[in-house]
């Protein structure tokens, strides 16, 4: 390790139960990898992934000869590069790794050499002041012809999924949560033949705000803004009527990043037509009649114990991508089937009453899990 004070707290720790076989070595370890000829059958590793550093690297595993790498995938290109053949490697990995867009490449590359085993969730803070979602991944440098082992967060008698290859959804999400969530959404379509499914992208544009953050949070609306279930625009009412303004209250917005962020589909309360942060996400929906039903969809899907499971990923704070909320599913004619219940909620949008539309969707969710 680079950090001296955590050696020598390791040392003082184990060198008793360790003695002669615990070799300290004070050295940066991506130098040290590149110098070393030896191989290992088991390293264990907690690479640093807090920091926005990367890396040049040159490796088999890259889609290019050469390729600059997040630090904590340089890490473990490296130690995959210390491996002997049928060695293990046990790394604690952030979610960029095992569900990240920019890393689809990578795990689309261990997916074909067959070295994944296991993918093992961590309860949430299981380090401290680290809300992201982390999680122990077991590879083994040789093909394993068995399926991955996906499970969720629970240390004791965790939930298992066994994933084949043949099951692997583009983009080569390997995270429990997200495969539960799938299984959950083919159960809603298989069981209600009467829904009709399309795309939020085949239907409707999906824009991202204009303004650059952080200016964006003072200059437009901004993830700040949505209160109760709504977005709204007070403190922001001096910036509205822009040119090339980004949304009206004809769309629908999202938090694109933020804690619980699929949880922010709403609708802004005013008449403003506002410039938007590129932290939000907008859906140009064109009327309010087609908004409310989107919404209504929307939220009853997805504002859900395992339908936001789907959408969101992320580091630090989740976030979710204009790719992903293009290619969701969405039940377009689900205020058609559910007429009582869209003219209450309707009419709950129009109040602005986030609570009676937490009662409609989970009454209408029950009614569909049940079919």
């Amino acid at each position: 390790d680079i950090d001296s004070i955590i050696l020598n707290f390791f040392e003082s720790r184990f060198k008793d139960i360790l003695k002669d076989k615990l070799k300290i070595i004070n050295v940066d370890f991506l130098e040290w990898a590149e110098s070393k000829n030896g191989k290992f059958d088991l390293i264990l590793m907690n690479p640093p992934f807090n920091l926005k550093k990367t890396h040049f690297i040159k490796n088999e595993y890259t889609e290019f000869i050469n390729k600059n790498v997040p630090l904590e995938l340089a890490f473990l290109l490296s130690s995959l590069n210390l491996l002997e053949d049928d060695g293990t490697l046990l790394a604690i990995l952030p979610a960029s790794i095992i569900s990240g867009i920019s890393t689809t490449w990578f795990r689309k590359a261990l997916l074909t050499k067959g070295y994944i085993r296991v993918i093992h969730e961590l309860p949430e803070f299981s380090f401290p002041y680290l809300g992201s979602r982390v999680y122990i991944c077991v590879l083994t440098k040789t093909f394993y012809k068995k399926p991955i082992a996906l499970l969720n967060h629970s240390l004791v008698n965790p939930h298992k999924l066994n994933l084949k290859q043949k099951n692997i959804l583009n983009p080569f999400r390997l995270d429990y949560g997200y495969y539960e969530g799938i299984n959950w959404l083919n159960k809603i379509i298989k069981y209600n033949q009467s829904l009709t499914w399309d795309t939020i992208g085949s239907k409707f544009s999906v824009m991202r705000g204009s303004l650059k953050s952080p200016d964006g949070a003072r200059n437009g609306l901004h993830t700040t803004d949505y209160i109760n279930g709504f977005w709204s625009s007070t403190s922001k009412e001096s910036l509205s009527g822009a040119k090339n303004y980004d949304c009206s209250n004809e769309d629908i917005l999202i938090k694109r990043v933020g804690r619980n962020c699929s949880k922010s589909f709403g609708v802004l309360e005013s008449n403003n037509k506002l410039k938007c942060s590129d932290c939000l996400l907008i859906i140009k929906t064109q009327t309010k009649t087609t908004r409310n039903k989107i919404l209504f969809a929307l939220r009853v899907i997805y504002n859900s114990k395992f339908g936001n499971l789907i959408i969101e990923r992320g580091t630090g704070a989740s976030f979710i991508s204009s790719q992903t909320l293009k290619s969701l599913k969405l039940p377009t004619n689900l205020s058609e089937l559910f007429p009582v219940y869209y003219k209450i909620y309707s009419r709950a949008i129009k109040k602005s009453s986030l609570s009676e539309m937490l009662i409609i969707e989970q009454e209408v969710r029950i009614i569909l899990d049940k079919k």
